[in-house]
């Protein structure tokens, strides 16, 4: 399911397609999402006005894939 994000830390939106704990972003279309994100890292995310806390867990080509904790 698309939904879009909000990452407070950065001030960035970004659409996202969540699938149970998994949340991944591409790169088409969130150009302005924060590129340099480690892997491990974790980041506040509001998602539906709930704030939560997600795990970088691959950074793979053309999207970064979370899980949700």
């Amino acid at each position: 399911m698309k939904k879009t994000i909000y990452l407070p830390q950065f001030d960035k939106k970004a659409e996202a397609e969540i699938f149970g704990s998994k949340i991944t972003v591409r790169y088409e279309g969130n150009e302005s999402f924060p590129r340099s994100l480690k892997v491990k890292d974790q980041f506040y995310v509001v998602i539906d006005e709930q704030e939560k806390v997600m795990i970088l867990t691959r950074k793979a080509i053309g999207s970064w894939h979370f899980s949700l904790l």
